[in-house]
């Protein structure tokens, strides 16, 4: 990976990624597969360069991310990179100019569906995404494997850079942001 990467692991002194957490290895493993295929799929670097540490945060903190976690830690994934997108709106507008298709905003309109306070609170984020996943979580075991749930949240990463850089004034969705 460029920014982190197991040769930054390093030797001297503690490593920065918990090496034992499956997740971690997953993404990591992903990156270092992205880079050998130069660059592979469009758009995944913003998402390993990024949210590695959150998954990180997410693993220090000894939080669950898998079977019913996955509607808070989507929740969080959610509001961390829209706040990211809002204190770094270029880096946002770039990360979309590299994004791979727009499965991104059918799911973002879905979750805007779900949420249907005025105000939004992080417990209205988590209901909706509780609405989203509960049916998938009944029939498969899926969401019951960390790993996939790490791969899995590219989805709502994108959703909140679009959220925050990719719609117009116009757009039926701006009143959710």
């Amino acid at each position: 990976m460029s920014r982190v990467s197991r040769q930054n692991l390093g030797s001297s002194g503690p490593p920065y990624l918990r090496i034992h957490d499956p997740a971690q290895q997953a993404l990591v493993a992903l990156g270092e597969h992205d880079l050998k295929a130069g660059g592979g799929r469009a758009g995944l670097r913003p998402y390993l360069d990024r949210m590695i540490h959150f998954w990180r945060e997410i693993s220090l903190a000894d939080f669950p991310c898998a079977g019913k976690a996955i509607d808070e830690c989507y929740a969080l994934l959610f509001e961390s990179t829209f706040s990211l997108a809002r204190l770094e709106p270029a880096w946002g507008i770039a990360c979309l100019n590299k994004a791979a298709g727009e499965v991104h905003i059918d799911a973002l309109q879905h979750f805007a569906n779900q949420v249907r306070t005025a105000t939004i609170a992080h417990s209205d984020l988590i209901n909706a995404l509780t609405h989203l996943y509960a049916p998938q979580r009944e029939q498969t075991a899926t969401w019951q494997n960390p790993v996939n749930v790490a791969l899995a949240g590219e989805l709502w990463f994108w959703a909140a850079i679009h959220l925050v850089v990719g719609l117009q004034e116009n757009d039926w969705l701006w009143a959710f942001h």
